[in-house]
């Protein structure tokens, strides 16, 4: 059975701040905004480097350390996952663990360094290699917030 796979997108607390993308995979609701299921992203920052971080049974809306949790954050749906344990679960989840965490940047005040943003389109990339999202994700991808 198909699942929707959302992309979780948190204003940051200073406009010139890149925004904080994780991923929601909802656990089966017509509503995502009010269901809880599964968030994967990478957290930290330029200067100390990022790590993994899956959790399920959480609410999208929960924002990350260092995202603005006052500001409204916004899904966009991307597609539907199919296949795997639990919707598409351990798909996502094993998938994401293969793509390396975003480490100390080199220059963490100049534009360009890897973020959580950068591996969700690395994430979103292999995932499309393999058939298990539409390339149409990519697109999306490439209209959503990025601030």
């Amino acid at each position: 059975m198909p699942h929707h796979l959302y992309l979780s997108i948190h204003p940051s607390p200073q406009g010139n701040r890149p925004a904080h993308w994780a991923l929601f995979l909802p656990d089966s609701s017509p509503s995502p905004e009010t269901q809880t299921g599964t968030v994967i992203q990478v957290v930290g920052s330029p200067f100390t480097g990022y790590t993994h971080s899956i959790k399920h049974d959480v609410s999208p809306v929960i924002a990350p350390s260092g995202a603005s949790s006052g500001a409204r954050h916004s899904l966009v749906l991307l597609g539907e996952v199919l296949g795997g344990n639990e919707g598409g679960v351990d798909v996502l989840e094993n998938e994401a663990l293969n793509i390396s965490a975003p480490g100390v940047s080199k220059s963490p005040m100049e534009p360009g360094y890897e973020n959580c943003q950068s591996w969700t389109w690395q994430l979103l990339r292999a995932l499309v290699e393999k058939g298990v999202l539409e390339e149409s994700a990519l697109e999306v991808l490439g209209a959503a917030k990025t601030a």
